[in-house]
């Protein structure tokens, strides 16, 4: 066999290989965006008024257990779907925590990849965590207007070191989280979970 017939070979295996190889490699992720830094996270929520419902998911460590406060306006009534329909007082509170979210910024992006949201905090509460990464679970926040369509739906991690009042958070496009991490300034302050920071107290 000459030399040319042999590097044609060699060459053919070579480019078979290759092909197998790229064939075998992960598909990239579908959840990954273009980098948003500078944007508005949640364009299509321009008035807090028209927040009628307001969910909250956090895993308490200190409990040790998954928490969740649902609050929603039906037929003109606010209540507590989370705590059996209890009368609420959140006409102005869930103003107040919807507003704080309204024109949030990406301020620079964090990551891309799905392996590292435990590093920033921003794991899903909504989802089954292990034991070891439940001191990495995010709050989950979702609003949405009086037909049901979300208009703000994050999960909220760990604060950014050294500067007060930026946090990393997730963002969904549409009902799906993305991989992408940002820094964004945040105020949780005003997305509390207590039950009693929104009742009705003449109830009591």
């Amino acid at each position: 066999m000459n030399e040319n017939i042999k590097t044609l070979i060699f060459g053919g295996v070579g480019l078979v290989l290759a092909g197998l190889a790229y064939a075998t490699l992960p598909a990239p992720s579908t959840n990954v965006v273009e980098d948003r830094t500078g944007q508005v996270l949640f364009e299509n929520f321009a008035d807090p008024a028209k927040a009628a419902s307001l969910e909250i998911v956090r895993y308490d460590t200190d409990k040790n257990k998954t928490e969740s406060l649902k609050v929603e306006k039906t037929g003109g009534i606010w209540s507590l779907p989370s705590h059996g329909n209890y009368p609420a007082d959140a006409q102005d509170q869930l103003k107040d925590a919807a507003g704080s979210l309204l024109g949030v910024k990406a301020l620079g992006l964090a990551t891309e990849f799905s392996e590292e949201h435990h590093m920033f905090g921003v794991l899903d509460p909504s989802q089954k965590i292990d034991d070891a990464q439940k001191k990495d679970v995010g709050m989950l926040v979702v609003v949405r207007d009086g037909k049901g369509d979300e208009l703000a739906r994050l999960i909220i991690g760990k604060p950014v070191k050294d500067t007060p009042g930026q946090r990393f958070v997730r963002v969904a496009e549409g009902s799906t989280f993305t991989d992408d991490v940002y820094v964004a300034k945040v105020d949780i302050e005003k997305l509390p979970t207590d039950f009693n920071k929104w009742i009705e107290r003449d109830l009591l």
